[in-house]
């Protein structure tokens, strides 16, 4: 089938983590994996095949992994993890920002490391941000009209719930404000 609008496969990518060389890698795609592996296992010597790391979530909704290294266990986040591997490290004010905010897209295409400033921009923008998400109830007025609710406000006005939430919470701004 020929068109240029099909989205192409993204190759897979994988590199070393920094401090587990040779142990552990990270995709492009946001997975990550053990390397096979001579290991001791308390009688004996023998070989680990190396395979997929299973990930899980944290209560924010972020996925995270265990590594080992030297008997000592450590569990990162995916995402800081894909940045290291492909980007570098952080400059010291910087965090992992989640270019769409979907926290289980670790694709390095969906990150960058940005402020903390850029991050909460970005989530108030989008929505996502805790004092949007607790707000999204509560009646909104605009322009004289009332809206049961900032979702509500946003779908009728064709604008994201972040902006409402903006524009709600901008005392120069007279026309907006909550019922």
């Amino acid at each position: 089938m020929c068109g240029g609008n099909m989205p192409s496969k993204m190759i897979e990518i994988w590199k070393d983590i920094p401090e587990y060389e040779g142990l552990y890698q990270v995709s492009n795609l946001g997975r990550v994996r053990s390397l096979g592996r001579n290991i001791w296992n308390g009688r004996g010597w023998g070989f680990r095949k190396g395979r997929i790391r299973l990930q899980w979530m944290n209560k924010y909704s972020y996925l995270k992994v265990t590594l080992c290294s030297e008997n000592i266990r450590k569990t990162y986040l995916v995402h800081r993890l894909v940045l290291f591997a492909f980007v570098g490290p952080p400059e010291p004010d910087q965090e992992c920002l989640h270019i769409v905010s979907d926290r289980n897209n670790n694709r390095l295409d969906n990150l960058k490391w940005g402020t903390r400033e850029e991050n909460m921009q970005q989530a108030v923008l989008e929505g996502t941000h805790s004092s949007v998400q607790q707000s999204r109830k509560q009646p909104v007025v605009y322009k004289g009209k009332r809206y049961e609710s900032i979702n509500f406000a946003a779908r009728e006005l064709n604008i994201s719930m972040g902006s409402v939430y903006c524009k709600c919470n901008d005392p120069k701004n007279e026309a907006w404000g909550y019922g």
